[in-house]
């Protein structure tokens, strides 16, 4: 009988912690022996036994998770969002970028320095004015709950965009091209870099090749705009016949297919794992399955 414990615990961070982003579903099995392995293969460890030891402290189960994540984006689209939030975004006109526009399929090769905003989508809002005036998104979540995982959740960032009631993905991200733009013309940011060696915005991102600049990792802030530097490195690798190609963080990884960009299937997460590491995948990268239920092994 395969064992699984913390099933309630795994069903949340898989689905709605992992990457950060609610619509990656990964690790995909939970029974122990395959979620051990692939938290481990990831370096996902520390950052898993943090969120279930706040787990099992703040919560009894799943459902009530997710009941509390219901009624803290309820608090959030109260106070934290002005009531005519919809009618400004969906009078935002999109314009041209300023910057090539890329996905990390596109980026060459190499490393970088990745200039990206802090809480991108909420200083869109800000840019469009629709945060409610002496109010931040911190002190709200603050008096809504004292779920420490609450707190620290981009996804659930992400939630409240979706009870927005327009497409807010374009415009949102053509404001973050504006507000990098506006960051660089900045005379502190044109000291560091040279607006020329910026060879792409991806997402809420500038891309600069690392030997183009000087700079040190960290958080900072320029005229009000809050901005990430790191290094990042962009790599590929051949897979069943395949350039797969992929962001490299030092942690988890995004897998593209191609530029549209298609992602890799999270069945082939471990195998791809093993292929950029030079190894081989074994049987349990190959297998594939659901929370408690193994269907198949993969061909190598």
């Amino acid at each position: 009988m395969n064992k699984v414990t913390n099933k309630d615990a795994k069903l949340i961070y898989s689905k709605y912690w992992f990457k950060n982003m609610a619509f990656e579903r990964f690790p995909t099995i939970y029974i122990d022996e395959y979620w051990e392995y692939s938290i481990d293969l990831f370096n996902l460890r520390e950052d898993w036994e943090w969120f279930l030891e706040r787990f099992n402290k703040e919560f009894s189960s799943a459902r009530e998770y997710l009941e509390d994540v219901e009624r803290v984006k309820d608090v959030l689209m109260e106070e934290f969002c002005t009531s005519d939030i919809n009618e400004k975004l969906g009078s935002y006109k999109i314009s041209e970028y300023h910057f090539p526009l890329k996905n990390t399929y596109e980026i060459p090769e190499g490393d970088y320095w990745v200039v990206d905003l802090i809480k991108a989508f909420n200083q869109t809002l800000k840019y469009v004015d629709v945060i409610r005036p002496g109010v931040t998104y911190e002190e709200i979540l603050e008096k809504a709950t004292k779920s420490e995982l609450l707190k620290n959740s981009k996804v659930l960032r992400f939630q409240l965009y979706y009870r927005f009631k327009v497409p807010f993905k374009a415009i949102m991200y053509n404001i973050c091209d504006r507000l990098l733009y506006n960051l660089t013309l900045s005379q502190e940011f044109q000291k560091k870099i040279n607006t020329a060696d910026i060879i792409c915005i991806c997402g809420d991102s500038l891309y600069i090749p690392r030997e183009k600049a000087d700079l040190v990792e960290g958080d900072y802030e320029i005229n009000g705009i809050g901005f990430h530097i790191r290094k990042k490195s962009v790599k590929s690798v051949m897979y069943k016949g395949e350039k797969i190609k992929w962001l490299e963080t030092g942690k988890t990884n995004y897998f593209y297919k191609n530029k549209y960009p298609q992602y890799v299937s999270t069945d082939e997460y471990l195998c791809l794992m093993k292929t950029i590491k030079n190894q081989q995948p074994n049987q349990m990268d190959l297998t594939v399955g659901f929370e408690e239920q193994i269907f198949y092994v993969m061909d190598n």
